[in-house]
Order: structure tokens, then sequence, then C-alpha cells
């Protein structure tokens, strides 16, 4: 085998690396960030592929043909773009319990454009997923996203790629996970407005004068916002759990 033969081989390893790389940091919550540079994202997944390059195992001979290469070169990419939807997913989870929330407490048209993923979003929604997001950063979870990519060289080899049954089901869960925390995180807050409900049909057959249209806004809001508040810390544990 010629030297040019064999630092061909090796390269393609690196780009196969790289490519798994950059398409796990361009989905991927915070790497994916507008305001990182997309410069910024390339450079990083280079010098990562770089640096794990030595240690990396292969399942299976490299192609010399570019027909089966770039098969491979999909796939790669396709396991790095589920990767990092997978953790999309679940600070998706944060925002759809803050629109939860909006939607019960009369914040549901107040929208706010996010410039990270161009959509609108409702304030609360918004406000959590900040939270969320200054948290995990506060404990880390940019340095266990990285070595979750590196990891997934290990349980996923490169061209070890093959569908199971179970594969199904773990995404199934992960759609369920993304509810149940949703749930979970608006369900004082859901629970409150319920009793506000409640309270104000009995208040309507009671005292059918008053108005509990011009009372029920503003009561949701406040209690909205209170539960809110007195739920941070059970948030946090859920973050951080």
């Amino acid at each position: 085998m010629s030297a040019v033969t064999l630092i061909l081989g090796q390269f393609k390893i690196l780009l196969l690396i790289f490519v798994r790389i950059s398409a796990f940091l361009s989905t991927v919550p915070i790497f994916s960030f507008r305001a990182l540079p997309v410069m910024v994202r390339i450079f990083m997944s280079f010098w990562l592929a770089l640096l794990i390059f030595p240690f990396i195992k292969i399942s299976i001979p490299i192609p010399d043909s570019m027909v089966f290469y770039a098969i491979l070169f999909i796939k790669e990419a396709l396991v790095g773009i589920v990767l990092g939807y997978s953790v999309s997913l679940i600070f998706a989870g944060f925002q759809l319990a803050g629109t939860y929330i909006d939607l019960h407490i009369g914040f549901g048209m107040s929208n706010m454009f996010d410039p990270q993923s161009e959509s609108q979003l409702p304030v609360t929604a918004q406000l959590i997923y900040l939270i969320t997001i200054m948290v995990f950063i506060s404990m880390g979870g940019h340095y266990i996203l990285i070595k979750g990519i590196i990891d997934s060289f290990h349980h996923i080899p490169i061209g070890g790629i093959v569908y199971h049954p179970e594969i199904t089901e773990k995404i199934v869960s992960f759609f369920v996970y993304f509810f149940k925390l949703a749930i979970k995180i608006s369900a004082p807050i859901l629970a409150s407005m319920f009793l506000v409900h409640v309270g104000m049909g009995i208040i309507s057959r009671v005292a059918p004068q008053i108005n509990v249209f011009v009372i029920i806004f503003p009561l949701k809001l406040f209690l909205g916002f209170l539960m809110l508040y007195l739920s941070f810390p059970y948030i946090m544990i859920i973050i951080t759990g």
C-alpha cells in the first residue's frame, strides 16, 4: 500500500468523524445558536475530529468507491443530526411548558421573536427556555454535549449503523418524555388556573350581577406569575436532574 493511498484512507476517516461532529453541533442547542458564527462551529468540529481521530475504531473498511463512501458520509451526517435533535427535543419540552402556561394565563397572543430559531415564541416560553439554557451552561452542559458526541463513536462506530426495533421504541420514548416534561413543569400553573375557572364559575352562579370577565383576567395573570415564581425551585430541580 502506497503512502498516498494510506494518507487518503486516513483522511476519509477524519472526514467522516468531522461530518458527524459538525452535524451534531449544527443542530444541538447552544452550539447551533445563530450568534455563534458558522466558521467557529467548523473550526471546533475540525479540531475535535483531529483530537479524537487516533482513538476512533472503524467497524467496516472504508470503501474506495465514491458512491459507497458518499452513502457512508450521509449516514454519519444523519447520526449527528439525530443526536443533536434528540437533545433539542428536551429543551423544546421547556418551551412547550411555557407555551401551555401562556395559553392559560392570557399571554397566548403576546409572542416575541426568537432570533435563534427565527420563530415567534410566547413570553413565558422564551423566559423558561433562556433560564434553562443559562442553568445548563452554568452546570457545564456544553462540555457534556461535547463529551456526548465523542462517546457516540464508541456506542455507534463509524459504518456500524444498523436499524433495530429498539431504536423505534427509543424515539417514541423521547417524544413521550418531551410531553411529560412540559406537563410536569406547567402542572402547578395549570392546576391553579383550573381552580380559578371553577371559582369564577361558582361566583357567576351565586352572584350573577358580578362581571367575572373583568375579574378573571387580572386574577389569572397575578396567580399565574405567583405560581410560576413559587415553582421555580421545582423547575430548577427538573433542569439539574
